[in-house]
């Protein structure tokens, strides 16, 4: 099963290539949501916006390649299982192309099953689903990004 998360299975059909163009706001910080789930994409985005992010949100990694390359986020926060790019392969993707941007992947898998994943040092960090907002706040804590606490 983890050879089938680090496997990609069309690995030229979304090169990442460098920024186009930078965000308009620098003085908040920006992150990227990407769930194939809109429900958990969208609880994850609120979540975010609550904490002082700008957020923008993407269905699968191919269209979240499609937005880094035009603009730049502080944070990944994606899926683990999507079709075409996993979140995994779209991790490890961002990273190498954007190596300042931490990486985050949110899965309902339970921890003996990525154990092996979790040990690759390009993501920063792993949020297990179901998980709350406290849980969002630690773990962008735990990466040392700000936010504020305003979920009410």
């Amino acid at each position: 099963m983890i050879e089938e998360f680090k496997k990609s299975t069309q690995p030229d059909l979304f090169p990442v290539e460098p920024i186009k163009k930078k965000r308009a706001d620098t003085t908040k910080l920006s992150a990227m949501v990407v769930d194939d789930n809109l429900i958990v994409q969208n609880i994850a985005a609120r979540m975010l916006k609550k904490m002082g992010y700008i957020v923008s949100t993407a269905n699968e990694g191919g269209d979240a390649i499609f937005q880094f390359q035009r603009v730049a986020h502080d944070l990944l926060l994606t899926d683990l299982q999507m079709p075409v790019i996993n979140g995994y392969q779209l991790a490890r993707r961002i990273k190498m192309a954007f190596p300042s941007t931490k990486v985050a992947i949110m899965t309902a898998l339970n921890l003996n099953e990525v154990a092996p994943m979790i040990k690759d040092s390009t993501i920063d960090s792993w949020l297990f689903k179901p998980f709350n907002f406290k849980d969002l706040k630690a773990m962008l804590m735990d990466m040392r990004l700000p936010c504020i606490d305003s979920f009410e």
